[in-house]
């Protein structure tokens, strides 16, 4: 797993050796203002998967398990855990 951190963005690739290269950017997201459908995100990161081009603001805390994740930015269940793994990494929530 290879995190390239430039402070508020981070670049992610993963290749667990399954045949996939796994790779996201992450913005640090800390806007406080309403966002209308998105509601108020203060603290968080936009994560996109650079696979299948889909994104998702996700709070700071916040549910995080493998599922969720697929279910906002995508992928097939055999991309999982090692996409999940990646940004979780890419992130900092471990």
């Amino acid at each position: 797993m290879d995190i390239k951190d430039y402070g508020d963005i981070r670049l992610g690739e993963y290749e667990p050796g399954n045949g996939t290269n796994y790779k996201a950017v992450a913005c640090r997201w800390n806007y406080a203002g309403y966002m209308n459908a998105l509601g108020r995100v203060s603290d968080g990161w936009l994560v996109i998967n650079c696979n299948n081009q889909k994104a998702y603001l996700f709070q700071k805390e916040d549910y995080f398990a493998d599922d969720y994740i697929q279910e906002k930015l995508g992928g097939f269940p055999r991309d999982y855990p090692f996409f999940g793994d990646l940004v979780r990494e890419l992130i900092g929530r471990k």
